[in-house]
């Protein structure tokens, strides 16, 4: 995805024209902030290693991981309503973040496996996300389903 990017600008400009990303240049960082574009989901780890499997069957989420490895963010499409207090404290409980408006989310800078970085890449073209509800279901449904055992991957 970055082969040919020196540059911060560089980096930037791959997202915003081949995947239709808002990015904004912060600090010589590119990122996105969670508003009228788009929102973002912030999940465990393994609770994104499972969910990425179940959407894959439907609509691909764009998914950044943190540099190590312990944070999953999906990029959802943004939602009009705000997510209610009780969901909160139960999505809170699992460890999972729906981010509020503002919020700004890094992104990947290079195809190494070093820094921020893609756990699942987004689809060439015009930007197309999930829904929030899409996500949250998954994600829901995978906290419905049996334990992973990690030690066996």
């Amino acid at each position: 995805m970055f082969e040919s990017c020196y540059t911060p600008d560089d980096v930037a400009y791959v997202l915003r024209h081949r995947y239709g990303f808002p990015i904004e240049l912060v600090a010589r960082r590119p990122s996105v902030t969670c508003g009228h574009h788009l929102g973002a989901i912030a999940v465990p780890m393994e609770l994104g290693y499972r969910a990425v499997d179940l959407l894959a069957d439907r609509q691909a989420a764009p998914v950044v991981a943190n540099p190590r490895n312990t944070v999953w963010t999906f990029l959802v499409a943004p939602a009009l309503t705000p997510i209610c207090p009780g969901q909160h404290r139960r999505l809170a409980g699992h460890g999972i973040v729906v981010h509020d408006r503002g919020h700004r989310v890094l992104m990947p800078v290079s195809d190494g496996g070093f820094g921020w970085r893609w756990a699942r890449e987004p689809a060439v073209g015009a930007l197309c996300l999930p829904s929030r509800a899409e996500v949250l279901d998954t994600v829901d449904l995978v906290l419905r389903m049996a334990p992973v055992s990690w030690a066996c991957r």
